[in-house]
């Protein structure tokens, strides 16, 4: 199946009510994506990893990626398991490398 989808960079204004929140956002066959991009070699922050978590529990297609070939692959699985009935893809990549604590939390 081809890949079909839209994203768009969100604009950081400076506020703190952004804090954590992905930087691309969009729709992939009308189910919301939302994606944490990284440098290689770094991972997200607490509160990044919360943010994801929590699109997840609403159902989101929520991940973090350090290249477009990552999220095309991550896309695909995701896309699999909403649209095909496919196996979840286990990704192990939103366990933030400490415990968020609530003051990570606060805006």
């Amino acid at each position: 199946a081809r890949l079909s989808c839209q994203v768009w960079k969100r604009l950081s204004s400076g506020s703190t009510n952004n804090t954590g929140f992905p930087d691309i956002t969009g729709s992939a066959h009308g189910l919301r994506l939302e994606i944490e991009v990284k440098q290689p070699g770094s991972v997200p922050t607490a509160i990044q990893y919360k943010r994801l978590n929590n699109f997840r529990q609403l159902g989101c297609i929520a991940f973090w990626t350090t290249s477009v070939e990552d999220a095309e692959k991550k896309l695909n699985l995701w896309l699999d398991v909403y649209l095909e009935g496919g196996t979840h893809p286990g990704y192990k990549d939103l366990k933030p490398p400490r415990p968020v604590r609530i003051s990570d939390l606060a805006a």
